[in-house]
């Protein structure tokens, strides 16, 4: 199959359940079955009413995935799936300046990404408010066993539908009825529309220079036209603070410093000596007061910001 799909110059891309950070290379890369991967080992729950996920267990485990594929292959990166709640929910609290971190931490890996539809809006869970609303058939019958174990409707409705893959598959929040031009026809989506498309939608995004939408547009610029981001390879500084992350990529003449905050709060964090001295310069940030490279740098919460030198 690779040699057929080679001789097509066609892309492959597999989702591997079972496969794992050490034998991946064996599945991708030239020498592989496919040219690149999905990981499922970063999706993992905390609790579920709300829906949370352990930041530092999705860090840890792409950190894995990048060190292990290095230069021996390639990856599919994500945050979210038809599969999976909105990750912005998971990870950020709804905040939207988590998004904007939660984007760089896609648009800097080493891999190729990929941006669930709505994502880049920074959609977020559904707030359901009838079991009539629910779609998916083990969602529902998660309700019933709720229900018939005695446990109120209002709780066994947020327990069945908090993970629920319902929540990734509400129609894309294009204007403020949602998928549709106007009330009347927004009333007919094969899904209940989140409500909070009146306020959260791209035709008032686009226009939104501070929106997530936009952001997005810039970091996929930034990536388009940096081959260092493109194709660099990946270098772990430090994540020993919790729900933060350091790294570099680096080409053969130059480097990109990317340090990544998903705390809701502020964080102080130290650079290694080495970094020092480089001539960084900001390129992008999720907030623009931007703190000057030393040993000791202040983040404020959900700040990221990426330097090149």
């Amino acid at each position: 199959m690779h040699d057929t799909f080679k001789s097509l110059h066609l892309m492959t891309v597999g989702e591997a359940g079972g496969v794992h950070a050490d034998t991946a290379r064996n599945w991708t890369g030239p020498q592989g079955f496919i040219d690149m991967i999905f990981e499922l080992e970063h999706q993992s729950r905390q609790s579920d009413v709300p829906p949370r996920a352990d930041i530092n267990h999705l860090l840890a485990s792409l950190i894995t995935w990048e060190e292990q594929l290095n230069s021996q292959g390639w990856l599919g990166i994500y945050l979210e799936n038809h599969d999976q709640p909105r990750s912005l929910t998971v990870y950020g609290d709804n905040n939207p300046l988590a998004a904007k971190s939660l984007a760089t931490l896609l648009l800097t890996l080493r891999g190729t990404p990929f941006i669930y539809q709505g994502e880049e809006l920074g959609m977020i869970n559904i707030p359901f408010t009838s079991p009539d609303q629910i779609d998916d058939p083990p969602t529902y019958h998660d309700f019933q066993r709720f229900k018939s174990a005695g446990i109120a409707t209002d709780l066994a409705l947020k327990k069945a539908t908090s993970w629920s893959r319902d929540n990734a598959r509400t129609p894309m929040q294009w204007t403020k009825f949602g998928f549709s031009d106007n009330a009347a026809d927004s009333k007919k989506t094969w899904l209940v529309t989140n409500p909070n498309t009146t306020t959260r939608n791209y035709q008032e995004d686009k226009e939104n220079p501070d929106s997530i939408l936009n952001y997005y547009r810039r970091l996929i610029d930034l990536r388009r036209h940096d081959d260092t981001l493109k194709s660099g390879d990946f270098k772990l500084i430090t994540m020993e603070k919790t729900n933060i992350l350091v790294f570099t990529r680096n080409s053969t003449d130059s480097q990109r410093l990317i340090v990544i905050n998903l705390s809701d709060t502020p964080q102080t964090i130290s650079l290694p000596e080495q970094l020092l001295n480089k001539g960084w310069q900001p390129l992008i940030a999720t907030i623009n007061l931007i703190p000057e490279i030393s040993q000791s740098i202040h983040l404020q919460p959900f700040q990221s910001i990426i330097w090149y030198n």
